[in-house]
């Protein structure tokens, strides 16, 4: 610095030399001296964009967003041709969340350097981010022309066409990463949740699979996606046992540890389920589905039932869902409580008319006060909706006339 200052005493004229001082005091953290320095430099030479983009981001650092703006903009009226700049105002202008304007930006510099493929690929996601699918699938199939090979254009490509509804394109574009691109473990996400939407099980798995196999940080959501569709197999020792990994991994995971706790119950495993569903509770005390779902089990139980009709009463403060009703409904039923449980049950159905278990609630609810013909209509509906329900049929042929 001292050699600087003291070459530009001698030599006051040197716009490289102040230039080069700016950037020096920069460095260091002498922000006012460096932006002085800079300002004499385009006092100097109006038109050197590199003096604008330093002071200009001396001016974003410091979040005077709209200061930096104005000194871009005034760099590109200078010189409507400075590209350089002009990628800066559009990267301001995506920082400002002003995409409309930042996008007509970026159009600006594709027109005046149709060959700047990072111009191109953020004018790609600049479409996707306003949902101009249709837009962004032209943007980069323009784009994989130029670069066939490239498994970023290709992904955006595939992301692109998904969302516009061209699925099997996109799955094509999915499946087609090369094993070596780091995009191909993201790829393999979306490529299993196609074959999942297109009822392809075992390949929505074995796509899923290798998506952690060659993750290299591997996500707690993946393996409750992994789950999942175990369980659409209806394959529930093999979805806990992928629980169990990504609990080996992630041990304090509460939406593993949710979903643990749901295959237990549902593989009748309940007495298990509830410490997995307490211990949920212990690290998100306002986890409504936990809350719900641990007083769900223990009016299924008969057990513990003043403290679940609390549990799922501070649920339904967090919540307002037809599922955590019907458990407060089904709650006041375990307690003898008709009256409640038919107001509960009936508010439950109002929510979720197309529940089957719901519908059979009520009509349970019926029955003990009754009310055969009203019992009867909710397990015909409960039928309707599910006609697979042995249980429900039997209720049914008990109140026969």
């Amino acid at each position: 610095m001292e050699v600087l200052k003291k070459y530009l005493a001698d030599h006051p004229e040197s716009i490289k030399v102040r230039f080069a001082l700016g950037r020096l005091y920069r460095k260091i953290g002498l922000t006012t001296a460096a932006e002085d320095a800079f300002r004499e430099v385009l006092q100097q030479h109006p038109s050197l964009d590199a003096a604008y983009v330093e002071l200009g981001q001396i001016q974003e650092n410091r979040g005077e967003l709209d200061k930096a703006l104005r000194l871009y903009r005034k760099a590109v009226d200078l010189d409507p041709f400075n590209l350089s700049v002009r990628q800066h105002i559009g990267r301001l202008l995506i920082r400002a969340n002003q995409l409309e304007e930042a996008l007509s930006e970026l159009k600006k510099i594709h027109r005046l350097d149709p060959d700047n493929s990072e111009v191109a690929v953020q004018i790609g996601l600049l479409y996707m981010e306003l949902e101009r699918w249709d837009a962004a699938v032209d943007a980069f199939t323009q784009l994989k022309k130029q670069f066939p090979d490239s498994d970023k254009v290709r992904y955006n490509l595939a992301m692109a066409l998904e969302y516009s509804g061209s699925e099997q394109k996109a799955l094509d574009h999915y499946i087609s990463i090369s094993r070596n691109s780091e995009l191909y473990s993201d790829a393999r996400i979306h490529a299993a949740y196609l074959y999942q939407r297109q009822g392809k099980i075992d390949e929505a798995l074995a796509s899923a699979r290798q998506a952690i196999q060659y993750l290299n940080e591997p996500r707690p959501g993946l393996y409750g996606y992994l789950s999942f569709l175990y369980d659409q197999k209806e394959d529930i020792e093999a979805a806990l046992d992928i629980l169990e990994k990504g609990l080996n991994r992630f041990p304090e995971n509460p939406e593993l540890l949710f979903r643990k706790a749901v295959l237990l119950e549902k593989a009748d495993r309940k007495s298990e389920a509830i410490p997995v569903l307490q211990r949920v509770i212990e690290m998100e005390p306002d986890n409504p589905d936990a809350l719900n779902y641990l007083s769900y089990i223990y009016a299924e139980q008969d057990r513990n039932l003043d403290e679940a009709l609390s549990l799922a009463r501070r649920a339904l403060d967090l919540k307002e869902e037809g599922h955590i009703v019907d458990t407060i409904g089904w709650i006041y039923f375990r307690m003898g409580r008709l009256e409640e449980a038919g107001e509960a049950l009936e508010r439950a159905v109002s929510m979720m008319p197309e529940d089957p278990i719901v519908r059979e609630h009520l009509g349970d609810v019926y029955r003990a006060m009754d009310r055969r013909d009203a019992a009867r209509e909710q397990y015909r509906k409960s039928l309707e909706i599910k006609p697979d329900q042995p249980e429900v049929e039997e209720k049914l042929e008990d109140l026969s006339p």
